[in-house]
């Protein structure tokens, strides 16, 4: 009996004692995995911690399980160290997503978990913050987090492109104001990518944004083309890293327009291989223009700075000549009793003739600043041309050199009416007749009118038998202060104010000259002048 109680004690205590071992064993086995699971869960922790990205995850509940620093700091949050603040707070609680106005957060949150798939935030959303006003631009993506196959989670990840986005505007603003636009050329197809906006600009309709380089260079102007494609194949060898094109590009209307590519290089790995090409282009057209404006205003500068000089040495010489012989037979006329009559008569005829030269003389340099300031004024009526002509006829016909004819020719039927200004009619010419004077010195001089081809214009002519005009002289006739002959008394100034007043009602002026045979102008001005 007591050897029974003994070992039932003895087996009892065996027992026990494996019992207490298999417990303290299983205690410390779930100690280790706890442990281990914490481990885990740190790594995980210090994996989500190191991601720039902000990062939310959440239960299958849609409650917060972690929060990592980037998204506390981009929230302005507080939180401890291990980012477990907000674990087990309801999305939503700390920060939402609006697009359009609506809070889409809970939204894209349960349709990741009914789905099992991913989704991204879409453009032009924002998240704020839940306690302030403060929000952001945002763009991330919800993932789901499966365990055997099943979705147990989900991982948010944000993004505040506040930054990003304010470039990427600039970068519009910029590209929009001034024709920018990228451009990439594509070694393996030898051929570009553009824009799809640029490609529609000069006819590339369709298709995709691929364009042969042989299709860019049919547009390129033919002037440009053997430089700028012999620029390319240095770039395309390596030989030039960063380089500026500029040249003309036919648009899908047929004009040309000044363009600039600034490409750069990247280099592959092997000495000499291109790994991409790169570049922007620039439509320059308007610089162009303002380039050539300013060209000729240079231009224009320097031909008013040699009209000047040649304006004040023709006016010292052509002023002088008259004023020289005005005081110097002023002088004689002091003393009559040394000449007789007609040597008086004489110096009378020569003092007037050289006032009426004088008065010629500052009533052109009067027009040309009139021209030169645009106050030359045109007041227009009715007129019957045939007496117009008639009055310049018994003006002029007094005026003639010895020796020389004065002849008016006017068409039969009925009279031409022009409404014009008479006075700055007669005023061209009578100057067309001035200078036949000058260079005719036996002959005649003839104007008058013909019919034109079109019945809305009139053709004047003032014809003579003069000395002509020289092929060269013909090219520069018009242009002030030009005179073929040097030593023939006047400014060189009335051809060009007749080329001006006649421009100004709407007409034309031609001359035609022989030498030694005769020269004619030809002036087509409408019947009606505005």
């Amino acid at each position: 009996m007591v050897l029974a109680a003994l070992v039932i004690l003895i087996v009892w205590q065996s027992h026990s004692r494996r019992r207490e071992i298999r417990r303290r064993r299983h205690a410390q086995t779930r100690l280790l995995i706890q442990n281990k699971l914490v481990e885990q869960r740190d790594e995980f922790d210090n994996v989500f911690h190191s991601i720039r990205d902000g990062i939310v995850t959440y239960d299958a509940n849609l409650n917060i399980h972690f929060t990592n620093y980037a998204m506390i700091n981009m929230l302005n949050l507080t939180a401890d160290a291990d980012g477990r603040s907000y674990e087990g707070m309801r999305a939503g609680s700390i920060f939402r997503i609006y697009h359009e106005g609506r809070d889409i957060l809970l939204d894209m949150l349960t349709e990741v978990l009914r789905t099992g798939k991913s989704k991204e935030i879409p453009p032009n959303a924002f998240a704020k913050e839940t306690d302030t006003d403060r929000y952001f631009p945002a763009s991330g993506e919800i993932l789901p987090i499966y365990i055997k196959k099943s979705v147990r989670g989900l991982v948010l990840s944000l993004r505040n492109i506040s930054d990003e986005e304010r470039r990427k505007r600039f970068f519009s603003l910029a590209v929009d104001e001034n024709d920018i636009f990228p451009c990439q050329y594509d070694i393996e197809n030898d051929s570009f990518v553009f824009p799809r906006t640029f490609l529609d600009h000069f006819g590339f309709f369709g298709g995709d944004n691929l364009i042969p380089r042989g299709e860019i260079n049919r547009i390129i102007h033919p002037d440009d083309l053997i430089p700028t494609r012999t620029s390319f194949d240095k770039i395309l060898l390596g030989k030039q890293n960063d380089t500026r094109l500029s040249f003309r590009i036919r648009g899908i209307k047929g004009e040309y327009e000044w363009w600039e590519f600034r490409f750069s290089v990247t280099m592959g790995i092997e000495k000499g291989t291109l790994y991409n090409v790169l570049g922007v282009c620039q439509n320059i057209q308007r610089f162009k223009d303002a380039e050539q404006e300013m060209k000729e205003a240079r231009d224009k500068a320097l031909q008013a700075d040699r009209l000047k000089s040649a304006f004040l040495a023709n006016m010292s010489h052509e002023i002088r000549t008259p004023l020289n012989a005005i005081v110097g037979f002023s002088d004689l006329l002091r003393d009559t009793d040394d000449f007789s009559p007609e040597e008086v008569a004489q110096f009378v005829e020569t003092i007037n003739k050289n006032c009426a030269l004088l008065l010629a003389l500052i009533n052109d340099i009067l027009d040309l600043s009139r021209i030169e300031s645009g106050a030359m004024e045109f007041m227009s009526s009715e007129h019957d041309l045939s007496s117009l002509l008639r009055n310049v006829n018994e003006s002029q016909r007094l005026n003639m050199p010895p020796g020389v004819e004065l002849e008016l020719r006017l068409p039969p039927g009925e009279p031409v009416v022009l409404r014009t200004d008479s006075l700055r009619l007669q005023q061209v010419v009578n100057n067309l007749i001035n200078n036949a004077a000058k260079f005719t010195h036996e002959g005649s001089i003839a104007f008058g009118y013909e019919e034109d081809e079109r019945p809305d214009f009139v053709r004047l002519f003032v014809e003579d038998t003069g000395v002509g005009i020289s092929e060269e002289g013909l090219k520069h006739v018009f242009e002030r202060f030009y005179k073929e002959d040097s030593f023939t008394q006047g400014a060189g100034l009335g051809l060009s104010i007749c080329l001006t007043i006649v421009e100004r009602m709407g007409g034309t002026i031609a001359v035609e000259s022989q030498r030694g045979v005769g020269t004619r102008f030809t002036v087509r001005v409408p019947k009606v002048s505005e």
